[in-house]
């Protein structure tokens, strides 16, 4: 026997090819996921709702992608470089004006963007300018227990209704030479991280420890995401 959202589908199918000029409007709690994640369409192919995603980061399009949802990219140019506050503050912050930034140009659509800090004895720790700079990150975070926050905002630019929230991950750090901080930052994978340090790449063997959402971490909660967009739509 079909699953009740599949005969959803299949009822919704036959309304649109029935009643074409009537629109069937179809959201994720009406009649559950598809497709992991993918939005349901009425039977002329319509998606409800677009996706599209405010960051340039390889490692937020691919959770997003994982997760299965379809979007869209277009970077924000929102400054980053004048916010104060707690950790959490300061990425929901970030995060908010770079969904906002996007959202005056895209329309009928829901703008995913987010930031991600380091945090560690009242230090934030962002992506380093330098080798140098993030040398001395990795020296500091090595043997030490940091937090990792990502702030995550999504606007409805269908409704206007927005929603902003942090996530947070305690990560250990065991004892790393001088040799292997200086042999990891040669790879190049430091250069555009946050703290320096990609955990799902050469520095999982730089972690003890984590407590919390290891998405986080790299960089896009994915919980806490997935349960702001059933909050939104």
């Amino acid at each position: 026997m079909p699953k009740p959202f599949v005969c959803a589908i299949i009822y919704l199918e036959f309304y649109a090819e029935s009643f074409p000029v009537i629109g069937v409007h179809i959201r994720e709690r009406e009649i559950g996921r598809v497709n992991s994640g993918q939005y349901a369409r009425a039977a002329f192919g319509r998606v409800f709702m677009r996706f599209v995603l405010a960051s340039a980061s390889p490692r937020r399009r691919e959770i997003l992608t994982r997760l299965g949802y379809e979007f869209t990219v277009r970077c924000s140019n929102a400054p980053e470089d004048d916010v104060t506050g707690e950790l959490a503050d300061v990425v929901t912050t970030l995060a908010r004006r770079k969904a906002e930034s996007v959202a005056k140009i895209e329309t009928d659509a829901l703008v995913i963007a987010a930031d991600t800090l380091v945090g560690l004895d009242g230090k934030k720790l962002g992506k380093p300018r330098d080798e140098k700079d993030a040398f001395e990150m990795l020296k500091l975070l090595s043997a030490n227990t940091h937090e990792v926050t990502t702030g995550i905002c999504l606007i409805n630019t269908e409704t206007g209704k927005s929603l902003s929230s942090s996530d947070t991950t305690r990560v250990e750090f065991r004892a790393l030479t001088d040799e292997e901080i200086s042999a990891y930052i040669a790879t190049g994978e430091p250069m555009d991280k946050a703290g320096s340090y990609a955990i799902q790449g050469g520095a999982a063997a730089f972690v003890k420890r984590y407590t919390g959402s290891y998405d986080n971490i790299v960089g896009f909660p994915s919980e806490l995401f997935e349960r702001l967009v059933k909050r939104i739509l």
